[in-house]
C-alpha cells in the first residue's frame, strides 16, 4: 500500500473514532435520561435505554453488544404491538384519575414484561458465546465484528440476527399500520421507530 492509501485509512479510522466517541457520548445521556426521568418507567422507555446500553457496549464487545441490542429491539417492537392492540385500555390507566389498584395492576405488568424481555435479551447472548467457543480455532486474524465466530457458528450466528431483523420488522409495520388506522404518531412510537432505524442500519 502507497502513501496515499496509507494516509486515507488513518483517516477512515480517525473518522470511525470520532463517530464512536460521540456514539458513547449521546448513548450515556440518553440512558442517563432515562434513569432520571420519572415519566421514563414504561416497559418502552427501560428498553429504549437499554438499547443505548447495549450500543456502548459494542464498541468495546462488539458481538455481544449487538445480540444484545438486536434483541432488545426486537422485545420493544413486540411492546410496542401489544401497546398499539392495547392502546383503550392503556390511555384509560394514564389518566391522572387513576385508581391505585390500576397503577399497582400496571406496575406489576411492566414488571413481568420487562422480566420476559431481559430474560430473552440474557438468553441469546449466551447463545452468542456459545457459539463462539462451539467451533473456536486459534488462528490470525483481523479484528472485526465477526471474528470470534469460526466455522458454521459465523453463518449461524448472521442468519440468526438477520432473521431477528425480519422478524422485528414485520413488528413494526403491524405497529406502523395500526397507528395510521387510529390516525396519529406519538412520541414513544417515533423514538422506538429511530431506535429500530439505528439498530438495522449499524450506527453505533
Amino acid at each position: 500500500m502507497n502513501d496515499i492509501g496509507w494516509l486515507s485509512l488513518h483517516a477512515i479510522y480517525a473518522v470511525l473514532v470520532v463517530v464512536a466517541a460521540a456514539g458513547i457520548c449521546l448513548n450515556a445521556l440518553l440512558l442517563l435520561t432515562t434513569a432520571l426521568t420519572t415519566s421514563l418507567r414504561s416497559a418502552a422507555h427501560i428498553l429504549i435505554g437499554c438499547c443505548a446500553l447495549f450500543d456502548t457496549l459494542h464498541e468495546f464487545i462488539p458481538s455481544l453488544g449487538r445480540s444484545a441490542g438486536v434483541v432488545c429491539a426486537f422485545c420493544i417492537g413486540i411492546d410496542r404491538m401489544l401497546y398499539m392492540f392495547d392502546v383503550a385500555a392503556y390511555d384509560r390507566m394514564k389518566k391522572k384519575h387513576m385508581l391505585a389498584a390500576n397503577i399497582i395492576q400496571r406496575l406489576k405488568r411492566i414488571r413481568r414484561l420487562l422480566q420476559y424481555h431481559f430474560l430473552s435479551i440474557a438468553l441469546f447472548c449466551l447463545w452468542t458465546v456459545f457459539l463462539m467457543i462451539a467451533n473456536w480455532t486459534p488462528r490470525q486474524q483481523i479484528c472485526t465484528m465477526l471474528a470470534p465466530f469460526h466455522g458454521d457458528s459465523r453463518v449461524l450466528w448472521w442468519n440468526t440476527i438477520s432473521g431477528i431483523y425480519i422478524i422485528t420488522s414485520l413488528f413494526y409495520s403491524v405497529a406502523w399500520q395500526t397507528v395510521k388506522w387510529r390516525g396519529g404518531l406519538n412520541h414513544s412510537f417515533l423514538s422506538t421507530g429511530v431506535v429500530f432505524f439505528i439498530q438495522f442500519a449499524g450506527i453505533e
